[in-house]
């Protein structure tokens, strides 16, 4: 396909693609910045190869997406431990409940990291946002079973993650007074 076509198929399937892109993100600036990232892409791409435009932009732009979210939730997790720097008040907690604090929220922010980007999209709404489970599924077009298998999944697996870390779940839910257990 010449790049012409590519260019011309971008065009005839925008709208489509930015529904695609909403549910990914919710900022119609993070969409647009993913369309725009599309196309430049297209445009970089040699066109000898594609079969299907419509398949390859879906494909070119879930992967920007799931690149972007990726970068979000380190920025998300480094936030976090910052947050958990500056709520520590040196003179009245021990230095080694400090270091223990710290380590504690390095590992559960690797831990929320680590779960699968729709899982961790979800978890962090819920966890860190506060959104009830009803509002989560709205904003993601997804179910609310869906959102409940993924909080429970996302709770299990960060657990296990603390686990094999050396914390408990107890460690867990005490990380940074944020992350609460159970779904409600």
């Amino acid at each position: 396909m010449s790049r012409k076509g590519l260019h011309k198929s971008y065009f005839e399937l925008l709208p489509s693609l930015r529904r695609f892109i909403t549910r990914y993100f919710a900022r119609p600036e993070d969409v647009e910045d993913v369309l725009q990232e599309t196309f430049v892409r297209v445009d970089q791409a040699k066109t000898v190869d594609i079969r299907s435009p419509k398949s390859y932009l879906f494909r070119v732009a879930k992967n920007i997406a799931l690149s972007e979210l990726t970068k979000k939730s380190t920025m998300v997790t480094g936030y976090i431990e910052e947050l958990a720097d500056s709520n520590i008040d040196s003179c009245s907690i021990p230095l080694d409940e400090q270091v223990l604090s710290e380590l504690r929220m390095e590992a559960f922010a690797h831990a929320v990291a680590a779960l699968p980007a729709q899982c961790r999209r979800v978890f962090m709404l819920r966890k860190l946002h506060g959104m009830g489970p009803t509002e989560i599924a709205k904003k993601l077009q997804i179910s609310v079973s869906t959102v409940e298998t993924h909080l429970t999944k996302g709770l299990l697996k960060c657990s296990e993650y603390m686990e094999e870390s050396g914390y408990g779940v107890s460690d867990l839910r005490g990380v940074g007074g944020r992350v609460r257990s159970g779904g409600g």
